[in-house]
């Protein structure tokens, strides 16, 4: 028989408990607990947020930096673009995917993709999620390290020779991935093979990437808008052509994206699961992200998804000011793995130790073939976990959906797109700018570096860090690590002393 707690759970569930017909997702927040007060209370703040993305959806300037639109809902709707020529342009990009993919899938087996940031995170997690559709096999290079691009070069299925070479990249001189391109393109050259005739590129029109493609006759370049964030790029070709030469039904993708954008413009806060979600970011963290949010999906062809939330929640709401200039120093602090794992692992903390998190759990109902009774085995450790953290009174959100193929995951990703903008307006934030990113930290210390060497070889004495720091303009404590490294790499001979301080370093060529 019910208890009365029972009952009040089950008015509370009831109340909360948001499914939209149009995805089949499902989103339960009432392990937030929401008070009504708190909902009325922050009924007109969410209508100015729904108003807000209505004038971000019509074209206004959202990115203040960059002065820039933000488009990505445009990507999966074209017709809601504020002119006919940048619907027109989004349609001619499929169109260009369209006519590649028969090609590449004759010519190529393997794909590499460079890109790091949003330009691997969104691509890796729908490749991941739809890696068995029959197409090619992508693997992605999104750090330079040398060991990772040996691990993805080896056992290419068709070889280098069969291995297609795309690289995104927005502004087209981000150090890293020109970096990376760069080593691939000399492993190219090293087996005997035309780089060119094996890359593609997605960029802007008329970056220094473009401008390269074109002058080395690479094969295709794709475009990419400075509308597109890259944290909000997987709708775009930097999400759609990775995931169509994989296989996949991105028209599916799209379709389910847009369902979902539909149902987040609902202004109808228990209605839209975009505004219930964003409503209990706020309510739970104080409206300052004081808790954490821990992203726990459960399916292995969703254990990217943490790392795409991640992206998108930290990089969006992780900021110093607010719109009005103040600092504020907001944000949202998410990590995440997979169920049934989690459980078993720093749940204890979660369910038993320091309050300050809360979790959301995302299912699904279905995968991809013949379940068994598995399946129901794993969807009720979702279950048990939300029972789980509700009798020692910690939060926990859930998320239910169909499966986790193209349509649901387009809602998924799109549901947190626009709960990301909600709550970015409650917080009074730029969810569109990253003014804290920076892209280029390793160039002044490569420029050290050559300092460090050419000083050792110059003077061909042993030298200190402090002794080097003061010749160079830069930090001993830098100067220090560096050297450190260097010698790790018998670039410098070291000679140690006591500590830091009275360790000195030579120029190896100077020895020989």
């Amino acid at each position: 028989m019910a208890t009365a707690d029972d009952r009040q759970e089950w008015a509370g569930y009831c109340g909360l408990h948001c499914s939209d017909a149009g995805t089949g997702l499902s989103l339960d927040v009432s392990g937030a607990r929401m008070s009504e007060a708190f909902l009325a209370d922050m009924a007109g703040p969410l209508s100015e947020a729904l108003t807000a993305m209505v004038a971000l959806e019509a074209g206004t300037e959202a990115n203040p930096d960059e002065h820039r639109m933000v488009g990505h809902y445009w990507l999966r709707a074209p017709d809601l673009a504020p002119s006919a020529d940048l619907g027109a342009g989004i349609r001619r990009s499929w169109d260009q995917v369209a006519t590649f993919l028969p090609v590449a899938r004759e010519r190529y087996r393997s794909v590499l993709h460079i890109g790091i940031g949003g330009s691997a995170v969104g691509p890796r997690l729908l490749c991941d999620a739809w890696h068995d559709r029959g197409g090619l096999a992508v693997r992605f290079l999104d750090n330079a390290d040398p060991d990772g691009i040996d691990r993805a070069l080896r056992d290419l299925p068709g070889g280098l020779e069969r291995t297609l070479v795309s690289v995104v990249s927005k502004s087209g001189i981000t150090p890293t991935p020109w970096q990376v391109t760069h080593e691939v393109e000399r492993r190219f050259r090293a087996a005997g093979l035309d780089f060119a005739a094996h890359a593609v590129a997605t960029t802007v029109p008329g970056s220094d990437l473009a401008q390269h493609a074109a002058q080395h006759r690479w094969s295709a370049v794709f475009p990419l808008w400075q509308w597109v964030g890259g944290r909000t790029s997987v709708t775009s070709l930097v999400g759609l052509l990775p995931a169509a030469l994989a296989g996949a039904d991105t028209e599916a993708f799209l379709l389910g994206a847009a369902a979902m954008d539909r149902c987040t413009r609902n202004p109808a806060a228990t209605a839209n699961p975009a505004a219930l979600l964003a409503l209990s970011w706020y309510w739970l963290g104080g409206g300052r992200g004081d808790r954490t949010m821990v992203v726990v999906p459960y399916r292995d062809r969703l254990a990217l998804l943490p790392r795409w939330v991640q992206q998108l929640v930290m990089e969006s709401l992780g900021k110093r000011l607010d719109r009005s200039g103040r600092v504020v120093r907001q944000g949202l602090t998410v990590h995440g793995h997979k169920g049934v794992s989690d459980q078993h692992s720093y749940f204890q903390q979660l369910r038993d130790g320091r309050d300050d998190s809360f979790v959301t759990l995302i299912g699904t109902h279905r995968g991809e073939s013949g379940e068994s009774a598995l399946a129901d085995h794993l969807f009720c450790g979702l279950l048990g976990t939300l029972e789980a953290f509700a009798e020692r009174g910690r939060p926990a959100l859930a998320i239910t959906l169909p499966d986790y193929r193209e349509h649901a995951l387009g809602a998924l990703l799109a549901l947190f797109e626009r709960a990301v903008g909600l709550y970015a307006e409650l917080v009074h934030v730029n969810a569109y700018h990253q003014p804290g990113v920076d892209k280029h930290t390793a160039l002044p210390l490569l420029s050290l570096r050559q300092k460090v060497l050419d000083h050792l070889t110059e003077s061909g004495e042993p030298t200190t860090a402090e002794a080097l720091a003061d010749a160079t303009g830069h930090p001993p404590v830098t100067v220090h690590r560096l050297l450190e490294h260097l010698a790790a790499r018998d670039l410098v001979r070291r000679d140690p002393g006591r500590g830091p301080a009275d360790t000195r370093y030579t120029a190896v060529a100077a020895d020989a």
